[in-house]
């Protein structure tokens, strides 16, 4: 599922555009920014903006970009070759439209640095300038070093999508929503060492997957909450991930692993679910519906390993799903709860698994700390102190999971 558009993103831009203005007279801005600049207030976008190398873009607390959508004066095409997501896809195929919808949508391209951190009183927010918005009014954000705090990103193609030679992007307290494609992308670091985290966000409502990983390197997921996706957690690629503390709710495949290198899971809940494509339509093309919901899937070499433990999957037609040979994938200490197929093709059930009710506070109110008398507490690997299973049980516990900015 790589984003090949956004691999050559931040290249092709540089060279295509052919001038560097930083803002009009009629203070909508485009083009390139040459020189450390800083946003506060109300910033319009009227075409592609590029933070050139070695320039830093700060955005103040409270500050709303509003996109203007389906426009670009720039005219310029941002577009690489389709991947196998992509073909077909008018937004990506330039054999079908592809080419024509990259100039005249809008992409900002960081290709210095951006500090993008609001407050909890004064967010960020970067959206469309359409009444009605959709899904594809602006293309989204290309990042090789940013930081991002209390930020909403929404109705774009893809929502902060890094790239080849990414130095730093840290995601934390940011809400992604409504995206075409992925919410948030991590791709090709400059080192394995590159600083790359996911923390106390909540992505939804994405056409492909709320996070999207095709490289080598290491990435932490904490405290966030996904809903309303096709896929999760896309790790992919040689990847080494650890995910602790999400919740990922109605989501077709909450966790996809295909090729990661080491993937830890602990202390999540979640829940597969097919998702309705028609929301994501552009033009006459409609986004392909995912297929056999599982909680986690995992195709990976038989020298790479997924293990999952004191977590929760319930709701789902399928928990635990292992295309790859058995020992790809370990398990343990997991609370199955309704569940048609807890283990399908090659995943074996580990030591520790439950099939009782979660006992969950409000779960139609998403509600899904423990009662009291849930089953599932103290019910964790004794290893780690014989935690409760889900997302508020466990070392480095927290209270709150996901995003509360934009409550």
């Amino acid at each position: 599922m790589k984003r090949n558009t956004f691999c050559t993103l931040a290249f092709t831009i540089a060279i295509l555009l052919i001038f560097s203005s930083c803002e009009k007279e009629n203070d909508i801005i485009s083009g390139h920014i040459r020189k450390n600049t800083t946003w506060s207030g109300k910033i319009s976008i009227g075409g592609d903006v590029i933070i050139d190398e070695g320039v830093t873009l700060t955005i103040q607390p409270g500050t709303i970009i509003t996109v203007l959508g389906d426009q670009d004066e720039t005219q310029q095409s941002q577009l690489g070759e389709p991947d196998d997501l992509t073909t077909g896809d008018p937004t990506g195929d330039p054999a079908v439209g592809g080419t024509e919808y990259h100039t005249s949508h809008i992409g900002i391209i960081v290709n210095g640095r951006i500090i993008s951190k609001g407050t909890r009183e004064e967010p960020i927010i970067f959206t469309s300038s359409k009444e009605n918005p959709t899904y594809t009014d602006w293309i989204g954000l290309v990042v090789k070093n940013g930081e991002f705090e209390h930020t909403l990103v929404e109705w774009c193609l893809n929502g902060i999508y890094s790239c080849v030679g990414v130095e730093k992007l840290t995601i934390d307290n940011c809400h992604i929503r409504h995206i075409w494609a992925a919410g948030l992308g991590f791709q090709q670091p400059a080192s394995t060492s590159s600083e790359v985290y996911v923390k106390h966000t909540t992505v939804e409502d994405c056409g492909h997957e709320a996070v999207d990983t095709h490289s080598p390197g290491t990435i932490e997921f904490a405290f966030n909450i996904i809903r309303d996706c096709q896929v999760g957690l896309n790790l992919h690629d040689e990847i080494y991930a650890s995910a602790h503390h999400n919740i990922i709710l109605n989501t077709t495949f909450p966790i996809l692993c295909v090729n990661s290198q080491d993937v830890f899971i602990t202390q999540s809940i979640l829940q597969a679910a097919i998702q309705d494509n028609n929301r994501w339509t552009y033009q006459d093309w409609t986004m392909p519906q995912f297929q056999d919901p599982s909680a986690l899937f995992v195709n990976n070499s038989d020298v790479s390993q997924v293990i999952i433990t004191n977590s929760i999957i319930f709701d789902s037609p399928i928990g635990l799903r292992n295309e790859a040979p058995v020992g790809a994938l370990a398990n343990g200490y997991l609370n199955m709860d309704n569940v048609a197929n807890p283990y399908y093709v090659n995943a074996v059930q580990g030591s520790g698994c439950l099939n009782v009710a979660s006992g969950f506070i409000d779960k139609a109110g998403g509600d899904f700390k423990l009662l009291p008398t849930s089953l599932v507490k103290a019910a964790g690997n004794p290893d780690d102190g014989n935690p409760d299973l889900g997302a508020y049980g466990g070392a480095d516990a927290e209270e709150l999971i996901g995003c509360t900015t934009f409550l």
